[in-house]
């Protein structure tokens, strides 16, 4: 798998890495949000959550596990199949935006 720390990636997130494709999904798929670079906004997602899990980083998340945040990350998803069946697109791409952060969060783990 790619690298997951934003320091590993000096420039951006490699297309082929699971966390770019969904933002680029989410980016094409989203009103509005096609107009902005989609990496630029991957990358700063991207450092965000590396700052947050850094060593000097929020306590909280550092402590997370893939398993501690299975609860999170199943509540959005299923957040995500409520929009879709809603057929309401901006509440999608907003789950969708939620549903990317938890993947991001777990890509960020060793």
């Amino acid at each position: 798998m790619a690298p997951a720390r934003a320091e590993e990636w000096p420039l951006r997130p490699p297309l082929s890495h699971p966390v770019a494709k969904a933002a680029s999904f989410l980016f094409r798929a989203c009103p509005g949000w096609g107009d902005a670079p989609i990496l630029d906004p991957m990358n700063e997602l991207v450092a965000i959550m590396a700052r947050l899990r850094a060593p000097d980083g929020c306590p909280w998340d550092r402590e997370q596990t893939h398993e501690s945040l299975l609860k999170y990350l199943i509540e959005e998803s299923a957040e995500v199949v409520e929009a879709v069946k809603s057929g309401d697109m901006a509440h999608v791409c907003e789950e969708l935006g939620d549903v990317l952060l938890q993947v991001v969060f777990h890509a960020q783990m060793e």
